[in-house]
């Protein structure tokens, strides 16, 4: 009793620092993240997370290179996409639909091949990369139901199929985006193609990230459509009519749009609709702001192809001006708790 009388200030003293140095991460701190590539291959940098590992490599004087397989912590990457590397510049490979825990660690090792230039041997070349597993975007999760999603790392490879890769046409995906890189649409002509979505689809949901600035067109801001022009026939995804909100269905001509005023030009915001047999939902930021009843049931499938960021290859009357990122369409509907994570995680 005398001793804890005597010294039990000091030894509460004591606990309340280990207590602040636990909480300020002394005990547990983060591990950088290393990337290590034999030459003529270079590791610009990397990206590990819980439900990804991103790669920006580069092959100097090669014909050829190309990534063959990623592993990490010792299983093979699921989905591993944009492999194929072109001589002396910079590609963003991508290892996607892992299933790890924030803040794991994470040991990934690269098996990598290349042929110098004029032709020859095949020389095969392996790489390392070591980290701590941040929070990784949702375009990147393990999901079946996803038919298309985006990052914008500076292209738009699709990280679903390479079916679905988008063919930029003026917008520049090298800009700082919501999470990493973003694309920039001038709202003039800028715009990307990522082919035909197909369909029929009687559920539907499309989330993305996007920054508006000045009105682009004379209508509409699209985020993303697939819609025929005569007559009328899928969705569109964006603002239109100044500052409204909204998520629209056309089948053969007959267009039904749920909208609701809203703007907030220069900042980042998530949004994302829903579509479940005629039941539409608007969400900004993971909360619910808008819902409806269409009479059109189904989304019949469009002739032309999808664009993101333009209503028409043709026309540039509906372009979209500011930052896109993160873009996921997928053929099922996310449930509100889902919007509200994917909303919160970036």
């Amino acid at each position: 009793m005398e001793f804890l009388m005597t010294y039990g200030w000091a030894i509460i003293i004591i606990l309340l620092a280990i207590g602040a140095l636990w909480l300020l991460g002394v005990f547990s701190p983060s591990v950088p993240t290393t990337c290590q590539i034999e030459a003529p291959f270079t590791c610009q940098d990397a990206v590990v997370s819980d439900n990804s590992v991103i790669l920006r490599l580069g092959a100097n004087q090669v014909q050829s290179a190309t990534v063959n397989s990623v592993t990490v912590n010792g299983q093979a990457c699921p989905i591993l996409t944009n492999t194929q590397l072109t001589s002396n510049q910079i590609t963003t490979v991508r290892c996607s639909g892992l299933t790890f825990e924030e803040d794991e660690k994470i040991t990934v090792e690269i098996d990598s091949s290349y042929s110098k230039t004029g032709g020859g041997l095949t020389h095969n070349i392996e790489g390392t990369v070591s980290g701590q597993a941040s929070k990784g975007s949702y375009v990147y999760n393990d999901d079946s139901t996803l038919i298309t999603a985006y990052d914008f790392e500076g292209d738009a490879k699709s990280l679903k199929s390479n079916q679905y890769d988008g063919t930029i046409s003026g917008a520049n995906c090298n800009i700082d985006g919501q999470v990493g890189n973003g694309c920039f649409f001038d709202g003039v002509d800028n715009y990307i193609d990522i082919g035909n979505l197909g369909g029929p689809h009687t559920t539907l949901s499309i989330e993305t990230w996007a920054r508006l600035d000045t009105q682009g067109g004379t209508v509409d801001r699209i985020f993303i459509q697939s819609k025929d022009t005569s007559p009328e026939t899928g969705f569109q995804f964006g603002y239109g009519w100044g500052d409204d909100y909204y998520f629209r269905v056309c089948n053969a001509g007959t267009c039904e749009t749920r909208l609701i005023i809203y703007t907030d030009e220069e900042n980042w915001h998530h949004y994302a609709a829903t579509f479940n047999a005629g039941d539409v939902k608007l969400y900004i930021d993971g909360v619910e702001v808008d819902q409806s009843t269409f009479n059109q049931v189904v989304i019949n499938p469009s002739v032309t192809n999808t664009l993101i960021g333009e209503d028409s290859d043709t026309s540039t009357t509906e372009p979209f001006h500011g930052m896109i990122d993160e873009l996921a369409v997928y053929n099922r509907v996310l449930t509100p708790d889902e919007i509200l994570a994917h909303a919160k995680g970036n």
